[in-house]
């Protein structure tokens, strides 16, 4: 039974080869259907209105939350208003 053992040379070819794998991404927790949303009307509004048009949209309290009328990305409103990117 001693030949069912892997060598340490082996061990070490994969252990190489499971650190390869890429990290899986990040959960936000945030629902993809309400992140699809959120991403669409800052997509089809901000051009048009900006920040104003798509919090107006989405109906979000920029008196509440002036913070999200300064986003000037996309990622950046999601990352700010749902805590996803």
């Amino acid at each position: 039974m001693e030949g069912a053992h892997p060598s340490p040379e082996e061990l070490e070819a994969q252990k190489a080869s499971l650190h390869s794998a890429p990290p899986a991404p990040p959960k936000s927790g945030v629902d993809p259907q309400v992140l699809a949303i959120y991403q669409a009307t800052f997509d089809r509004d901000f051009p048009a209105g900006g920040m104003e048009l798509v919090c107006q949209t989405l109906g979000l309290d920029t008196a509440k939350y002036p913070g999200y009328l300064e986003c000037t990305s996309r990622e950046e409103f999601t990352r700010m208003s749902l805590g996803a990117i």
